[in-house]
């Protein structure tokens, strides 16, 4: 099982884990605020998952709010609105349709630290062992409330007015990926006054394109944009906080891009400091010194991020890698329907196709590897890539190791996600990105 900042994660077999999941919710309902909302991604154990947290939590004595199928970002928006003090969301994210795991959004909205994670994890197991070997099975019935679905949507579409995004009839193709990003993000659109077309609506379990929004794996989505005429398609992972668009022409865009586009309108109307993580792309350096603004890096991890936004007062940040915006004053959660609403406004006031408004950005280029790694190797394999670091540029250490010079960057660092260590190398020509990952890989292969 994989304990972090980004939740839990493991291939979990339903009936095995039901006395897990029975022990974490109640360990959740008695440690945690209330009220408690929980909701789940489309993947095939979510449901049960799903339904052994709810008996712990009512065997808490609470009556849990069940949501059924949706985001991660409804989920969170919930904590920050003030619909529950706690939402749990099942959900393994952009890991294959085997995993699964959740999320938990708490006190002032944000996502649990790893710390207090493990702290409910060490408390269910000590349940399990001490009560019972598995929980009974479920005989209840748990109504789906679906109003936080509608809050979330409701408040998306406040913020869509606000930022002047509603009334451009644009066309847009969203490829749901058969996650629940499909019962929200084309009634937004809707809502905005756009033509939509949603590609992989069904949420029967069922994956029919790998989950992850890669490129590789939007074909459908890069061929329907420009063979409909629309302005833009848009893909989503299975719990909704990754968005990566594809313009007019059929040209994916990095992830990274997506955030560049959405800070840049926000700055636009409110110039204050930035934070994204260590992984993100220059091209936020360059976003920020044109709006004159600061730009605060801060760990790989949600929680990482939002933590700096509080402590230095953002108005909006986010993870390049990832194409999820994040707005405190709406959640502390990346949201891909956020970032995706900000670009629209953005379109509707400059008046140009989304492959000319990327075209007056700079382009870097990004090479990237991951490498499976026995946990028990991770620290031996990061001190070597520190001293071959050394000799590179500038070193900077956290949990993970960065490397930099002008123009350039490269991170080494050991997934919270996946038993892997990944690799990044950004640079301003392909060639020198590749050639800087390939010596890093290299490296941490050595002493794998």
């Amino acid at each position: 099982m994989i304990i972090s900042a980004s939740g839990i994660r493991d291939t979990f077999e339903p009936e095995a884990a039901r006395g897990f999941f029975y022990d974490l919710g109640h360990a959740v309902g008695t440690d945690l605020g209330r009220p408690i909302a929980l909701g789940r991604d489309s993947r095939p154990s979510g449901q049960p998952l799903a339904l052994a947290l709810l008996d712990g939590l009512a065997a808490s004595g609470l009556s849990p709010r069940y949501s059924g199928l949706c985001t991660v970002p409804v989920m969170a928006h919930a904590v920050r609105s003030g619909y529950a003090s706690t939402a749990i969301m099942v959900t393994a994210s952009h890991n294959p349709p085997e995993w699964n795991g959740l999320k938990i959004y708490s006190g002032d909205g944000m996502i649990l630290s790893e710390g207090e994670l493990r702290a409910l994890v060490e408390k269910a197991g000590a349940r399990e062992v001490a009560a019972h070997p598995s929980a009974p099975t479920s005989v209840k019935h748990y109504r789906e409330d679906t109003s936080l679905l509608e809050t979330y949507v409701r408040d998306m579409l406040d913020i869509a007015t606000t930022l002047g995004a509603r009334g451009r009839q644009s066309k847009v193709i969203v490829d749901a990926g058969n996650g629940p990003s499909a019962l929200t993000v084309p009634r937004i659109l809707k809502g905005m006054g756009c033509g939509v077309e949603v590609l992989n609506p069904e949420l029967d379990g069922s994956f029919r394109r790998p989950i992850e929004p890669l490129p590789e794996n939007l074909v459908q989505l890069r061929e329907a944009v420009p063979d409909s005429g629309a302005d833009l398609g848009v893909g989503f992972d299975c719990d909704g906080d990754r968005a990566v668009l594809v313009a007019e022409d059929g040209q994916v865009l990095r992830e990274d891009d997506t955030l560049a586009l959405a800070v840049d309108y926000c700055l636009s109307i409110s110039a204050q400091a930035v934070v994204v993580n260590r992984a993100t792309s220059l091209l936020l350096d360059h976003v920020c010194t044109s709006h004159g603004v600061r730009l605060i890096r801060a760990g790989v991890g949600e929680r990482m991020v939002a933590e700096r936004m509080i402590e230095v007062g953002a108005n909006i940040g986010g993870e390049g890698s990832n194409g999820g915006i994040m707005m405190p004053s709406f959640s502390l959660a990346r949201d891909g329907a956020l970032a995706l609403v900000l670009i629209l406004a953005f379109l509707r006031r400059e008046g140009v196709g989304l492959s000319e408004l990327v075209r007056g950005y700079p382009r870097f280029h990004l090479s990237r590897a991951k490498i499976k790694c026995d946990p028990d190797r991770v620290a031996s394999a990061l001190h070597r890539v520190r001293e071959a670091a050394e000799s590179l540029g500038t070193v900077d250490v956290s949990d993970d190791i960065r490397v930099s010079g002008v123009g350039w960057w490269a991170l080494v660092r050991p997934s919270r996600t996946e038993p892997v260590i990944r690799v990044l190398s950004e640079a301003v020509s392909e060639e020198e990105a590749e050639a800087r990952m390939k010596l890093l890989v290299g490296v941490v292969q050595e002493d794998i």
